[in-house]
């Protein structure tokens, strides 16, 4: 079991990433009335840069016997922009500079480290991260609402990151504090009989505060589907189904801060007739403004 949990941290944690949360309570009457467009906004030859890291804890309970996995991943995340056109649509390239890795498990004796500035040669577990750094991992086109039109993988392990996952999908239209909109989403899970089961979810995102051209907004994930009884299900998306709390620079059409957290159990899980699996997340990806 603990090696079916050591594998779903690797697949999830390496999509590399504490935090004030802000509430609609107290800001009601801050900006009253006044709405934004938000919209990203890119140049050519810019390099932009972001500090992620990521924090992933999993807890397996059976029969009064209990093991856990830890794993933690710092890095910094690269887009560089090589086109934009006339109405904002960019084309960006997609890379990771650096990393810091850790891996913890209750049936090892030691913890696994992997750090990119200081270690000359990665354990076999990191070999795949230590390749790729510093390599083009993807291309991808956004258009100014932060919608992906297009995405050309450059690195066999770019599949593992999460590079659209800052590009917030932008409301059409101008928006006041306290209202909300919602992003519609399918998670495939692809069965065993070759099958692939679609899980409907909605990203809600609300904005909450407005202060200094900062848009801030609270971010929660939705599921549609019933899953009550299709616990396989459930223990396969526990990562995706992410709440949390978001900025966006609206005068340099940036997403500068965030924060996404998971917390979520499944009782009796698949190929375990009694026990639970808890799974708890912290991502938080912090923007690297370059000093005029």
């Amino acid at each position: 079991m603990v090696q079916n949990a050591q594998k779903f941290l690797y697949d999830t944690g390496l999509a590399i990433v504490v935090a004030v949360f802000f509430t609609v309570a107290g800001f009601a009457e801050e900006n009253a009335g006044e709405k934004y467009l938000l919209r990203y906004k890119f140049h050519v030859g810019d390099m932009l840069k972001w500090h992620v890291t990521s924090q992933i804890n999993m807890l397996t309970t059976k029969s009064g016997e209990r093991e856990f996995t830890e794993t933690y991943s710092g890095s910094t995340k690269v887009w560089k922009v090589l086109e934009v056109d006339a109405d904002g649509t960019a084309t960006l390239e997609y890379s990771i500079s650096d990393a810091n890795l850790k891996n913890k498990a209750s049936l090892e004796a030691e913890e696994k480290t992997y750090n990119s500035k200081a270690d000359e040669k990665p354990l076999p577990e990191f070999h795949d991260v230590a390749e790729a750094l510093g390599k083009p991992l993807a291309v991808f086109t956004i258009n100014g609402r932060g919608e992906m039109l297009k995405k050309v993988r450059k690195f066999k392990y770019a599949d593992s990151a999460e590079e659209n996952r800052i590009t917030i999908p932008m409301p059409e239209n101008p928006i006041a504090v306290g209202e909300s909109w919602d992003y519609p989403k399918e998670i495939m899970l692809p069965q065993k009989d070759g099958t692939v089961k679609k899980i409907a979810i909605r990203e809600r995102y609300t904005l909450t505060r407005v202060k200094n051209q900062v848009a801030t907004f609270d971010f929660k994930t939705i599921v549609l589907t019933p899953l009550t009884d299709d616990r396989e299900s459930q223990m396969r998306i526990l990562a995706k189904i992410k709440n949390g709390v978001i900025q966006f620079d609206i005068e340099n059409g940036c997403s500068i801060w965030q924060r996404l957290d998971v917390d979520r159990s499944v009782v009796n899980p698949p190929q375990m007739t009694q026990g639970s699996v808890t799974y708890k997340s912290c991502f938080i990806e912090k923007y690297l403004r370059e000093e005029s």
